[in-house]
């Protein structure tokens, strides 16, 4: 069992706690969707609340690669 398999079990027993920021899942979808496909960066988001994994809301970037996400809420710092 790998690092991520193992820590993703002991979330789901209560042992660990596991926090994946706005931004992070923001990256993860735009990942999938520019290296892959759109279905899969869909799937991921559809999937990705079963998973053991407490959001955090922090949501501010002012990365432009992120402006062609959609259905993500982001408070834009510097130049727009």
């Amino acid at each position: 069992m790998d690092d991520v398999s193992a820590l993703l079990a002991e979330a789901e027993e209560a042992k660990a706690r596991l926090l994946m920021s706005a931004i992070n899942v923001g990256e993860v979808y735009y990942f999938l969707r520019k290296h892959h496909s759109p279905a899969l960066a869909d799937s991921w988001r559809e999937s990705s609340g079963t998973l053991p994994v407490m959001m955090h809301p922090l949501s501010m970037t002012g990365d432009p690669e992120f402006r062609s996400v959609d259905q993500l809420e982001i408070d834009w710092i510097g130049r727009e």
